[in-house]
């Protein structure tokens, strides 16, 4: 979904079913386990320096400057539903009907949920679960996701050179 300058693989993006862990997929029914993420972070450098900018604090600074800029937290809400629509398109006609028969619950997971199976319409939008997560969905495309433009920024700004 994204490489750096160097042609190397930033973010890749799978399959929204049948992922996660073991525990997950031994519940599965006809491979239906539903995984919210579809952008990951792949690059090492990348992946160090976001963990690095959490545990400086920026989810909570971030999800309170959302929750104080009313046209940051709109773009956010978009993202979320960008990603939704990302997830579920992801999906063939046969999945999302077998999904439809069988579980709203997994239907709502994969169709209704955000960046990170972040739940906005219930959240506001403003909930921030991991910046890895919101940085690949904007490399990964995700014009929108403010969060990862943020973090994009930073990472511009402080270490340029893994990019």
């Amino acid at each position: 979904a994204a490489r750096s300058s160097r042609g190397e693989p930033v973010v890749i993006r799978v399959h929204p079913l049948g992922g996660g862990a073991t525990r997950r997929r031994a519940k599965a029914e006809q491979n239906l386990t539903p995984f919210p993420t579809v952008l990951w972070l792949v690059c090492p450098k990348l992946k160090k320096a976001i963990g690095g900018l959490e545990r400086q604090g920026l989810v909570g600074k971030f999800e309170s400057r959302l929750a104080e800029d009313p046209s940051s937290l709109e773009a956010m809400v978009c993202a979320h539903e960008e990603y939704a629509r990302l997830r579920w398109e992801s999906l063939g006609e046969d999945e999302r009907a077998l999904a439809e028969q069988r579980s709203p619950r997994i239907v709502s997971s994969l169709r209704d949920t955000g960046v990170a199976g972040i739940d906005w319409r219930r959240t506001g939008g403003s909930d921030i679960k991991c910046l890895h997560t919101h940085y690949a969905h904007f490399r990964g495309g995700g014009t929108k996701n403010v969060v990862g433009k943020w973090v994009h920024e930073l990472i511009v700004d402080e270490q340029p050179e893994i990019l």
